[in-house]
């Protein structure tokens, strides 16, 4: 589990959260999905912002990143392109843009048996439905508690994962009030040292983005 990605430790807890759950009918979880894969293209120094706070990209798309692919094609047919531009694309729209960058991660996880894929019957034919196995469930719920608790030097990376679980309102359904009590004080102290971070900026870019959406 710890070889997940920030994007694919998100999609495993944010849909183990509420298997009903696409991410394209919460605003919260929609946008700290699109975040999780900004901040991963950040932090693989693939994306970064230019001197006008646009986003540009800053090399090729690693080939392990493929799952990546939607978010960043749309930044390289786009750039320099504004935050909330993406945001606006992937999450507020209502052409439900959001949903093939949403099944290239849940693909990227059925290999190893993270995830299974289903036909659903709807109204207009078949859909797929990816559903996170127990297993995966169990092991990624160990790993956030143990990154909350267990006393280390936390990676930005875990830090971010750890934000975006709470902005999404998903990480109170997987640690004790304790332990949320814990990430809080983890959050809260991210600010300082990760100050000169590009995913800090990043998801302090995040935020402005998602209250003005949420508050709308």
């Amino acid at each position: 589990m710890t070889n997940l990605s920030i994007t694919q430790q998100y999609f495993i807890l944010a849909l183990g959260h509420d298997k009903k759950e696409t991410f394209s009918t919460s605003s919260e979880k929609g946008i700290c999905f699109i975040a999780s894969q900004l901040l991963e293209l950040t932090a693989d120094s693939t994306i970064t912002f230019d001197s006008k706070n646009r986003i540009v990209t800053t090399q090729s798309l690693p080939a392990n990143k493929e799952y990546l692919t939607i978010v960043y094609e749309f930044i390289k047919k786009k750039e320099p392109v504004k935050l909330a531009t993406i945001t606006d694309y992937f999450v507020t729209s209502f052409k439900n843009n959001l949903t093939p960058a949403f099944q290239l991660v849940g693909t990227s996880l059925m290999s190893d048996g993270y995830v299974q894929k289903r036909a659903k019957k709807q109204l207009l034919g078949l859909s797929d439905v990816y559903e996170v196995t127990e297993s995966a469930l169990t092991h990624a719920t160990n790993n956030l508690n143990d990154i909350i608790t267990i006393p280390h030097d936390c990676t930005d990376e875990q830090l971010a994962l750890i934000t975006l679980l709470e902005k999404g309102k998903i990480l109170k359904k997987y640690v004790s009030k304790h332990t949320r009590s814990q990430a809080k004080q983890l959050i809260d102290d991210s600010k300082n040292t990760m100050e000169e971070s590009l995913i800090r900026k990043m998801m302090d870019r995040m935020d402005s983005v998602m209250a003005t959406i949420i508050s709308v």
